[in-house]
């Protein structure tokens, strides 16, 4: 992932959802090994995630029970299975219209990037693909997901 400065992260969310934020350590993330930027939120089990782009970088909030169970499926970002911390459901405002969300199963914090590529643990059943296949899979999730958010194609 390529280094983003504070200035393109503040600008990638909406200024309501930077209200009670507490900024990320950039200088401290290890961007090589990450293909999204992701903090938890202050208060509770969201995360503000930050996803680049062509042009700059989309922000979510990732909108997690922090008491809900764990789900025990897989998630829809890497598609890893995981005992440590499991898989919860997530849901996302879009930015075309702040009242519709987006739904779906991700790992619970949010460490897709580190479990493709062996860097945590995590199971992927019945596959075969190289991690370099399994980085490209998750960043099409994720181009799609940004599609999502922005109101691009909405039946995906």
């Amino acid at each position: 992932m390529r280094k983003l400065d504070r200035s393109l992260v503040r600008e990638a969310f909406a200024v309501h959802d930077r209200m009670d934020w507490q900024e990320p350590d950039l200088e401290m993330f290890p961007w090589d090994d990450h293909d999204v930027l992701a903090w938890r939120h202050p208060v509770g089990g969201s995360y503000y995630v930050c996803i680049p782009t062509r042009d700059g970088a989309v922000g979510a909030i990732f909108e997690m029970n922090a008491g809900a169970g764990n789900f025990a499926g897989s998630c829809d970002i890497c598609h890893a299975q995981n005992h440590d911390v499991g898989v919860k459901p997530a849901l996302i405002e879009t930015h075309a219209n702040p009242r519709r969300k987006i739904g779906f199963h991700v790992c619970a914090d949010l460490g897709c990037s580190l479990r493709i590529r062996g860097l945590r643990s995590a199971l992927f059943p019945y596959e075969t693909i190289s991690v370099g296949r399994r980085i490209e899979r998750m960043q099409e999730k994720l181009g799609r997901i940004v599609e999502r958010i922005r109101g691009e194609h909405p039946s995906r």
